[in-house]
């Protein structure tokens, strides 16, 4: 990577993985496993190089952000799998290490903000999207009652954000960065339509 010379590096996710024994340890133990994982991952050689000399910009996924990934099968059945059941304790630790390990970096762009997610345009051409497909996922196979929502995979808030920022984007490249592949999305019907409506605008 670095023989490329880069001009931005996106991090989409997965910086580090807690491992298996950690998702079912209480808050503080687990938050202070992740954040040696963070410590051991900046310690690399290769990698702290890299970041200590390329502009980039940094999200999370459901290992960085101390949830599980699908193949796990933890013996407690009370172990959260999706963003939007977590506490707001787990919720705030986790952002807390996030923003210190990785955001606070020096060569870190993304702008100052209260949520993960955010927009940076690159050289007045190129707008890139980070989303945070984690702190307000829904279970895309639970039922909600239908004076409730529909499953998410954002958020609201972030949904809206996202639609509005891209209609109104003036960049000859929009570049939507997430941590779940675009064919999972699919698993939010509503979220997924909405989606390809305003997309299907901007590419003609």
């Amino acid at each position: 990577i670095k023989g490329q010379n880069p001009d931005l590096l996106l991090l989409l996710g997965d910086n580090v993985y807690l491992g298996d024994d950690g998702y079912g340890a209480p808050l503080k133990r687990k938050m202070e496993k992740l954040a040696a994982r963070y410590d051991a991952q900046l310690a690399e050689p290769h990698f702290d190089e890299l970041v200590s000399n390329t502009p980039f910009l940094a999200i999370w996924d459901n290992h960085d952000f101390g949830l599980p990934g699908d193949k796990f099968r933890p013996g407690d059945a009370t172990v959260e799998r999706y963003g939007a059941e977590v506490p707001q304790a787990f919720r705030d630790a986790s952002r807390e290490i996030f923003n210190s390990k990785l955001k606070s970096l020096k060569h870190s762009v993304a702008p100052p903000s209260s949520t993960v997610y955010c927009a940076h345009l690159f050289e007045d051409e190129i707008k890139c999207f980070l989303l945070d497909v984690r702190s307000f996922q829904d279970d895309p196979s639970k039922v909600y009652p239908p004076n409730r929502h529909h499953p998410t995979l954002l958020g609201e808030e972030q949904e809206n954000w996202l639609l509005r920022e891209l209609e109104s984007s003036t960049a000859g490249i929009n570049v939507i960065c997430s941590g779940i592949p675009y064919r999972y999305w699919k698993k939010y019907p509503r979220w997924f339509e909405a989606f390809n409506k305003v997309a299907a605008k901007k590419s003609k």
